[in-house]
């Protein structure tokens, strides 16, 4: 999560929390590597308070030369720096020997603030290190992808990007802008409504939002039986 705290038993970092019950996660991976589902791991790329606390050069500074935060203290990391990478780079070969199919870098991103000091076009600078990242991580079985900005170019390989908060009138200009090749394959929205203008594309819903939308279904198949 944001404040770099992993939610399994992992070697990629030395930070720890006695608020997570690790071994059940494992034992959750486990069982769905047995189903022989298709597994996606998320985390915060750009967005992890011990990481930028512990690795301050890697860190976005401000003009005073401290590490910024955003407004839940959270510190943000430079995707120009190599330990940034290294970083992320280290947990994906991690999520892949796991067994996960995807990982999704969400906040793949710089902060929406003017108060860091950045010299160079973020946007190429994001795009550069997209590539490092999809070149070092993907395999033909591992996609790499990404949750980022407007503007964002995604990076040649296996992998997707994601949106998140998209309201579903804009669903497809969303997709016509997004840079991918296909965005019925390519683009994925997370999303809780149920709204079947994100179903053209790739979606995820939240369990109990999926449930609803299935049981519509089946209630409208019933009643076109009738």
């Amino acid at each position: 999560n944001s404040f770099g705290s992993f939610y399994y038993n992992t070697s990629a970092s030395s930070f720890r929390t006695d608020s997570l019950d690790r071994a059940k996660v494992d034992e959750l991976i486990r069982v769905m590597n047995q189903k022989d589902l298709y597994t996606i791991a998320c985390l915060p790329a750009l967005r992890d308070y011990s990481f930028g606390l512990n690795h301050e050069q890697n860190g976005l500074p401000t003009a005073g030369g401290y590490l910024w935060a955003d407004e839940d203290y959270r510190y943000w990391l430079d995707p120009t720096k190599e330990g940034t990478l290294s970083y992320l780079a280290s947990i994906a070969a991690e999520l892949r020997a796991l067994g996960f199919h995807e990982v999704v870098f969400m906040d793949f991103c710089f902060p929406d603030t003017s108060s860091i000091v950045f010299r160079g076009d973020k946007l190429q600078s994001l795009a550069t290190a997209a590539q490092v990242l999809m070149d070092t991580c993907s395999t033909k079985s591992f996609a790499v992808s990404f949750q980022t900005s407007e503007g964002f170019v995604p990076p040649e390989g296996r992998g997707r990007i994601y949106v998140t908060g998209a309201d579903a009138l804009a669903a497809q200009t969303i997709a016509e802008s997004s840079g991918v090749a296909d965005p019925t394959v390519d683009l994925v929205f997370i999303t809780d409504l149920y709204d079947t203008r994100f179903d053209e594309y790739g979606v995820l819903r939240p369990i109990e939002v999926s449930g609803v939308i299935e049981a519509q279904k089946a209630d409208q198949a019933a009643q076109e039986e009738e």
